[in-house]
């Protein structure tokens, strides 16, 4: 009969699906006005007439977000946004490449016992550094008298995997935070928190990182008076370009930029084409370091995560289409 339930889907099952319902009677006239395109599947039966998608009243119902950033940062991100609601897409994917084998590396791990901290400011930073550490020939047990200082709880938690607990972990959770409160605690003197110099040399910090990281962690140490080596652990490059939209219906509402490095790898990636890609889409950066990368090639930053977090960048996304929601 005319009357039985149908719908067809188009790209069923993937981020930019799209469906409409209809009946046996009115569905051909439904999916020519929608504009519906192959490949699509047609479903008829009671079961066409129901709804059953989970995302229909959560905050970021209907929001496209492409993220950039290497596989572990998309995966957190991707996971949190998902749960929100949103449809999450890899607007570019990046490769870590590590330089734990490098000679300052080696030498690095070789006078471990002269460091009284050793900071992440990344997971990544994390895991390179302890790959390299047994890659190394040495084990946990060259760390034995160290303290370890992180940005956040991403990277605490990326930490404890290994065994160790962080130290120190700025209440706010960035790089200038950070590079405050370890000067801070350098120069106290006296009290369980005081960094003392061993044999009178003065406190020495190991700062393995990528390359491009925040200045503002080195500069502010320098200005404190603290020793410090900041190396390269690793550095970030590549780059895959945001799907090609076919209409204002399938593009993205939001791309993420979580490093300065990404933002270069991305441009680099892109090429001339970048600002293209990139328009009608809000951009949404972590801190001003990553604002400043992207600023640099000539895009303003939309939206900008005060927090060096997966959950930060979330909820910068989720305030800004709150206040989206109410200009409109």
């Amino acid at each position: 009969p005319e009357s039985l339930p149908a719908a067809v889907i188009e790209n069923g099952t993937l981020e930019n699906a799209r469906t409409v319902r209809g009946c046996l009677g009115d569905i051909q006239g439904k999916v020519l006005e929608a504009g519906l395109h192959t490949p699509a599947i047609i479903v008829a039966g009671e079961a066409a007439a129901l709804d059953l998608s989970c995302k229909s009243g959560l905050p970021l119902g209907g929001v496209r977000v492409g993220i950039t950033g290497t596989a572990s940062f998309r995966e957190r991100l991707g996971a949190l946004l998902d749960s929100l609601g949103a449809k999450v897409e890899c607007a570019g994917a990046m490769e870590v490449n590590s330089h734990a084998d490098s000679p300052e590396m080696e030498a690095a791990y070789g006078r471990l016992s002269r460091y009284e901290v050793i900071v992440f400011t990344s997971a990544n930073g994390v895991r390179l550094f302890f790959s390299g550490l047994l890659k190394s020939g040495r084990d946990f047990r060259a760390l034995g008298r160290v303290k370890f200082a992180v940005v956040g709880p991403g990277t605490a938690g990326e930490l404890l995997k290994y065994g160790f607990r962080a130290d120190y972990m700025p209440q706010v959770y960035r790089t200038r935070e950070l590079a405050e409160l370890l000067a801070q605690v350098c120069q106290t003197e006296g009290g369980g928190a005081a960094l003392t110099a061993r044999e009178g040399a003065s406190p020495r910090i190991l700062i393995p990182r990528s390359r491009g990281g925040s200045p503002e962690l080195t500069e502010i140490l320098s200005r404190a008076g603290v020793a410090f080596d900041d190396i390269v652990l690793y550095d970030v490059t590549g780059g895959l370009p945001v799907q090609e939209a076919a209409g204002p219906q399938t593009g993205c509402d939001y791309i993420t930029f979580a490093s300065a490095s990404g933002v270069e790898a991305y441009f680099e990636q892109m090429g001339g084409e970048a600002m293209e890609r990139l328009a009608g889409i809000r951009t949404v950066c972590i801190g001003d370091v990553t604002a400043g990368a992207l600023e640099s090639h000539g895009r303003r930053v939309d939206v900008l995560a005060k927090e060096f977090t997966v959950r930060g960048m979330a909820e910068a996304i989720l305030n800004d289409r709150s206040e989206g929601d109410e200009r409109r």
